[in-house]
């Protein structure tokens, strides 16, 4: 894959990971009834899921800031890895495609952002 390729896949990423946690963190934060009812369902407190809303908000506004996006892009991973768990506990494997697919995507997203630090790197020398 050219550079140009990869900053142009890098961008369409970045852009997917950010509508989709703007508005699961809007979500949570506006305590929308299908949120509510979901961490209700799980036993998990109306505060972790305020707690994740502004955690999944400012992590999506983090990935346009360089010197923070793999920071962000990594915690936004932990966060769906924690989701993927609590899926997979109460035995609700419909429910994985979303999380699966944002953890496959943060995962190309660090990967490939490492990549293109270390290409970037190794030209300036």
């Amino acid at each position: 894959m050219t550079a140009k390729a990869k900053k142009i896949t890098l961008n369409i990423i970045t852009i997917l990971l950010m509508v989709a946690f703007i508005g699961a963190g809007f979500g949570k934060l506006m305590r929308t009834d299908m949120m509510v009812e979901s961490f209700d369902r799980y036993d998990i407190p109306i505060g972790l899921m305020l707690l994740l809303g502004f955690l999944e908000l400012s992590a999506a506004l983090g990935l346009l800031i360089p010197k923070v996006r793999l920071f962000a892009a990594t915690g936004l991973s932990i966060i769906m890895a924690g989701a993927i768990v609590v899926h997979v506990y109460h035995n609700e494997m419909d429910q994985l495609v979303g999380p699966v697919l944002l953890f496959v995507l943060l995962i190309a997203f660090i990967t490939m952002r490492k990549q293109l630090l270390k290409t970037t790197k190794t030209k300036k020398k």
